[in-house]
Parts: structure tokens; C-alpha cells; sequence
């Protein structure tokens, strides 16, 4: 859902529509404004990820070319080109103390964590540029034995990018 302002914050519209209907789960918006030398034809960009009933995952760039009065199907485009997985983050490490124990490919951050805020929308001179996450690749751990994720292979979080021309 988008809402704007047109007096600085006093008033602010009803909640328009951005993504396109049919699929369970929209998440982690980002939003660009270009420029515009008439308030009434500024672009609004919003990108997210969508997941599908299957689970999988594709970033969309919904647009509105009327200052965010309307944004319309026709304007919606897939920025990744491919859907890809939530990968299953909590790789099962049980002891004899914690038997239900967990990891994280990064530990520095929680335990079955996989998706954040990591893409984002930045408009400049009719283009927008697109930088996401996606787990559409595969990596194996090299084997350790010291190393609880030893030998195990899960989708590898990386980083794409796309510039979109979107007229």
C-alpha cells in the first residue's frame, strides 16, 4: 500500500494498491521519487519481494507515473529473473545438551534468518537502478571436521543487480 502527502504531511491520501493481486506475501518495499519538474507527473517506484504459493521468491517493481495517484499491472515488472527459495536457514546442529541446537551460514546475526532489507530503488534520469538479494545459487562448505557445516550445501545469498528503463 502507498500513501502521499500533498501539503507536507498534514493530510495524507487513503492507501493505493501497489502489488499485484494473487500471491500470498509482499515484503520489504523500497521506494524511489524521480524527478520531475511538474509535481503532477513525478515517478514512484516501489520495489519488494513477492512470494508465490509455492514459496518461491521474485523482486517487482510496481511504478506510478502520476505522483503515486495509481499504479497499474502493466507498470509492474520482474526485476529478478528468476524466482528463487527461502533457503532453510536452521541447519539442525543437536549436542547432548542442547539437542535441538541451530546455526546460521552467517553467525553474526540470528539463527533461521535468510531475508532482510537487502535490495533497494534509486531513480535517476528516467532509469532505476535495483540492487537485491537472492538465493538462487548453491555453495558447498568445504569439509572440516571442525567445521559444524562441514561438507553441507545450501543456496548461497548474493547480491544482483539491474537497470530498468521504465517509460
Amino acid at each position: 500500500m502507498f500513501m502521499r502527502s500533498d501539503d507536507g504531511g498534514l493530510t495524507w491520501t487513503n492507501p493505493t494498491q501497489v502489488s499485484t493481486a494473487g500471491d500470498p506475501h509482499h515484503v520489504h518495499p523500497s521506494l524511489t521519487i524521480g524527478d520531475s519538474e511538474e509535481d503532477d507527473n513525478a515517478s514512484v517506484h516501489i520495489t519488494y519481494y513477492t512470494q508465490h504459493s509455492d514459496g518461491s521468491l521474485d523482486l517487482v517493481m510496481s511504478s506510478s507515473n502520476d505522483n503515486g495517484r495509481h499504479f497499474f499491472a502493466d507498470r509492474t515488472v520482474e526485476i529478478s529473473s528468476t524466482p528463487f527459495a527461502l533457503p532453510p536457514t536452521n541447519i539442525p546442529i543437536p549436542t547432548k545438551s542442547n539437542p535441538f541446537g541451530t546455526t546460521n551460514y552467517d553467525r553474526n546475526i540470528a539463527q533461521c534468518y535468510a531475508l532482510g532489507e537487502y535490495q533497494s530503488v534509486a531513480e535517476h534520469d528516467g532509469r532505476e537502478y535495483v540492487p537485491w538479494g537472492d538465493t538462487r545459487k548453491t555453495i558447498t562448505e568445504p569439509v572440516n571436521a571442525l567445521d559444524p557445516l562441514s561438507g553441507i550445501t545450501h543456496p548461497q545469498e548474493d547480491v544482483f543487480f539491474q537497470v530498468v528503463k521504465n517509460d
